[in-house]
């Protein structure tokens, strides 16, 4: 381990480390998103070469190299077929919940255009999920293909951009924090939009002080994050790519506010005492600081292969 890196730099590398899925775990997000594009594939592609897939895009975490374990639910876009652009939105949705029930069993239907069902691939939780919306290619990303009113688009090249650029700005450094924040986020249940978190960590770490560091210092990271984060309430956010913007809200900030003093008391405890551990365990849970978590050289995750994460 690197001189430069502290003690409790070390014990934070370590729970980063054990919260990045498992090389078993990302074959498996491979194998259900590969499955769920040959089965849409077959409905709306039939003429395709299946040696040479583009089809589908992986988003959210598993997109960008920031999904946390245990894997509960994987995001991805399908792309539909140009020459259908025009027709009913409410017909191609039934058309993609068919082919998918067919195969798998139960879909759900999800908010604006969204389809869910199992995963069921080796490697990953019986309870995962796979969260689907067909979209068409267009110049401002992808354009979701619901029955939800006004066109809205998603982006997830320029929000993989805008991760990327944080991490370069900071030294390294968002990716981490976003790994944390969701760590936080699902340990005490905060009601925060995970790509609310993810905007707000590349503004911090751009900004962040101590960034030019080499040491990761992640525990400082996390607590003036979370004091950063308690002047935030109700800002509305833009989101990378788009003309979308989310409204942070107000409903976190209690937790929010519970878990900045968690971490002021963590950074001023003498971490020989083991109080440090004790106090991060109230911010990211009993799992945090756990002796049987891999060693950070044992983990070594990328995002997905570029023939399933881009079109």
């Amino acid at each position: 381990m690197s001189s430069g890196v502290r003690q409790g730099g070390g014990r934070f590398e370590r729970f980063i480390a054990g919260l990045q899925p498992t090389p078993r775990e990302h074959r498996g997000v491979i194998d259900a998103v590969c499955r769920i594009g040959s089965i849409l594939c077959r409905e709306f592609r039939s003429d395709m070469d299946m040696s040479d897939r583009r089809d589908f895009v992986v988003i959210g975490g598993h997109g960008k190299g920031t999904a946390i374990r245990p894997t509960e639910a994987i995001d991805m876009i399908y792309l539909l077929p140009p020459t259908l652009h025009e027709s009913d939105v409410t017909y191609l949705g039934g058309n993609v919940a068919a082919a998918l029930g067919e195969t798998l069993g139960i879909v759900r239907v999800l908010p604006e255009g969204w389809f869910a069902v199992q995963a069921d691939a080796p490697g990953l939780p019986s309870q995962t999920q796979i969260r689907l919306v067909p979209c068409f290619a267009s110049e401002n990303g992808y354009a979701v293909a619901a029955p939800s009113g006004a066109e809205r688009y998603l982006n997830p090249g320029a929000e993989t951009a805008a991760l990327r650029r944080a991490d370069v700005i900071s030294g390294g450094k968002a990716t981490p924090l976003v790994l944390l924040l969701k760590a936080w986020r699902r340990a005490g249940g905060v009601p925060v939009p995970v790509i609310a978190l993810e905007i707000l960590a590349y503004e911090f770490v751009s900004a962040w002080s101590n960034a030019p560091r080499e040491s990761m210092m992640f525990d400082f990271l996390m607590r003036d994050f979370l004091v950063w984060l308690s002047t935030q309430a109700d800002r509305r956010l833009e989101v990378p790519g788009t003309d979308e913007t989310i409204s942070l809200g107000s409903d976190w900030l209690a937790k929010g506010l519970a878990a900045r003093r968690a971490a002021e008391r963590a950074c001023l405890a003498d971490r020989r005492s083991g109080t440090a551990a004790a106090a991060w365990r109230q911010v990211f849970g009993p799992v945090f600081d756990d002796a049987m978590a891999p060693a950070p050289w044992q983990v070594t995750v990328e995002p997905l292969p570029a023939a399933v994460n881009a079109v």
